[in-house]
């Protein structure tokens, strides 16, 4: 016989008193009260009015005149789940309340016969017993809910389908399971969870601009609903900042790396016990070489949750970030021998290895063997990482330098630029926009002065990030140095054209046509510039400049002045014969 914490006795004069509160007088008595505070803490609410929101399961078949007086052909058991229950969750599917039941006289009764499975009914009901930690209520009124969405058989399925297919790191099948669920008509907070679940397994995927729209949804949702519960809310910050510190790159890492912190944060205040939050916020610091801060933040998440795989992740990559490779390499091992399946503690633990050897130089050999080994059994994991690809070729060049072996099938390779290069364009192959792989690229060919097969990797990296002026700027450079001024022109230009208020690229693109001997073209832009930014010196003082060479070049040139014109020279007179001098001597007449 089950224990009963209610003596029989006592029931007696409660139902009767139960009996006669009308319906009307019982709803204004009644107390709001959680379907799973009521569970997990019965005995708090014996005798008392409660009213709550709960999810059809079925009629059940649980009746004990030991412990209670409802009995067959008197009361229907029901058996329902909470409101915001994870339905997809075998152990919470396993464990609703069975200890329901509904007066086959009451009103109540009615409304049971037309309940189909997962409709959400609101419910007013007596707590009558606690036994072996169950409530055994009476229902009064139940009233079913429309309007709110609902879970469905498939819908169940779809979730839970998703969520296993993600632990295994079937990632794009896991996320067409999430997708068919979200197509359902799902509950506000299962949406928002799911969601949240989605964005998660997006960030496990490497995923990261999928994962950044999908947790912006989640937290979208969140905000909606204001029943979102605070460890809810946490979740959606936590992943959110993962999501930012795997993306902070470029001229954009700084502010990243500053929003997962802000994020982390709130996370933490939000739901401090529990751990994850921890050690997000501690790898976000530990980003901005606060790694003290960092690790105490870590040492939170453990002691919270030592068996926590994800939790030693993070540590070994704090650890690995400041440069103490030993400790790092302990606690990845670790979260390893937790979840020795899972690819990114391989990956982290092949970055610490490969940055022990590249520090210790010539005696570095082991280290980049295992480092490039440890790459090869993440992809093996999960070989749409094209980050791993990335780093094992970065790994053998460092090696390449040294004159060292490497790993290569089942036997060593002395390591080689043609190897690295291997692994960079299989990370292409994956992700022909990834960052990573066109970075290593393209300062693969810069170091060597190749720098025309350089142009297409800055050229995917604009692409990329179309808003990193950085970017458009490297691109630009590149093709001034090789001679090709009108496309790097080009380049500054269309940046300038998408971006309508940025004053500092017009002072560039200025400076630019000033080299080519366009004037008149940088007049217009350094304008431009000044118009979105009055304030912008340099633009001005090159705006001065400009204007008075152009001025120059328009002023009329002064006219010689004009000399009398000479006289011309009179023609030089023929020269004559003298005439002949006269005879002194007279003739005689004759």
């Amino acid at each position: 016989m089950r224990r009963t914490s209610l003596p029989l006795l006592l029931l007696v004069p409660a139902l009767a008193h139960a009996a006669s509160i009308s319906p009307i007088e019982a709803r204004s008595q009644f107390a709001p009260v959680g379907l799973h505070d009521l569970m997990a803490h019965p005995d708090s609410f014996i005798f008392q009015r409660i009213r709550t929101r709960a999810v059809f399961v079925e009629r059940g078949d649980l009746f004990n005149r030991h412990v209670s007086h409802f009995q067959p052909g008197r009361y229907q058991n029901l058996i329902l789940w909470g409101d915001r229950a994870p339905l997809w969750e075998p152990e919470v599917r396993g464990k609703p309340l069975m200890t329901a039941y509904v007066h086959t006289q009451s009103d109540a009764n009615g409304v049971l016969g037309k309940l189909a499975r997962y409709q959400a009914v609101d419910i007013t009901a007596r707590v009558l017993a606690a036994t072996d930690g169950e409530p055994w209520i009476e229902i009064i009124e139940m009233t079913p809910v429309v309007g709110t969405g609902a879970f469905t058989d498939q819908s169940v399925y779809q979730v839970q389908q998703a969520l296993t297919l993600a632990k295994e790191g079937a990632y794009d099948l896991a996320d067409d399971h999430f997708a068919a669920a979200l197509a359902t008509d799902l509950p506000a907070f299962a949406r928002t969870s799911v969601t949240q679940q989605r964005a998660e397994a997006l960030v496990l995927a490497g995923r990261y601009a999928d994962a950044l729209t999908v947790i912006d949804a989640a937290s979208r949702l969140a905000a909606a609903d204001p029943a979102t519960d605070d460890a809810q809310r946490a979740a959606i910050l936590s992943t959110w900042a993962k999501v930012l510190i795997e993306t902070a790159q470029g001229e954009f890492r700084l502010a990243r790396l500053q929003e997962a912190v802000t994020r982390a944060t709130e996370a933490v205040a939000l739901d401090p016990a529990q751990g994850e939050p921890y050690a997000v916020l501690g790898i976000a610091l530990a980003g901005l070489d606060r790694f003290d801060e960092a690790r105490r933040q870590c040492d939170k998440a453990v002691r919270l949750r030592p068996q926590d795989a994800e939790v030693r992740w993070y540590l070994g990559r704090i650890l690995d970030r400041q440069g103490k490779f030993d400790e790092a390499i302990d606690a990845l091992k670790k979260a390893i021998d937790l979840t020795p399946k899972d690819h990114r503690m391989h990956k982290a633990i092949a970055n610490a290895y490969a940055n022990r050897g590249a520090a210790a130089g010539a005696e570095g050999g082991a280290d980049l063997f295992t480092a490039i080994r440890e790459y090869d059994i993440t992809l093996r994991l999960n070989p749409q990482d094209a980050e791993a690809h990335v780093l094992a070729g970065k790994a053998i060049l460092v090696a390449t330098s040294s004159k060292l072996e490497v790993p290569a099938g089942g036997d060593r390779r002395p390591a080689s630029e043609e190897l690295a290069m291997e692994r960079f364009k299989a990370a292409l192959a994956i992700d022909a926009k990834g960052i990573p792989a066109n970075e290593a690229l393209a300062e693969f060919h810069i170091a060597k002065e190749q720098f025309a097969e350089a142009e297409p990797y800055l050229a995917a990296l604009a692409a990329g990030e179309p808003d990193s002026l950085a970017r458009a700027t490297a691109l630009a450079d590149l093709q001034w140095t090789v001679g090709r001024k009108g496309p790097a022109l080009e380049t500054l230009t269309a940046w300038a054209k998408a971006h309508a208020k940025h004053a500092p690229v017009r002072v560039q693109l200025a400076k630019r046509q000033i080299d080519m001997g366009d004037d008149i073209g940088a007049k217009a832009s350094l304008e431009e510039a000044i118009k979105i930014d009055a304030k912008l010196a340099e633009a001005q003082t090159l705006l001065a400049e400009v204007n008075a060479r152009l001025k120059n070049a328009a002023a009329p040139r002064p006219s010689p002045v004009e000399k009398p014109a000479a006289k011309p020279a009179e023609p030089a007179k023929p020269a004559t014969a003298p005439a002949p001098a006269e005879s002194k001597v007279k003739t005689k007449d004759r």
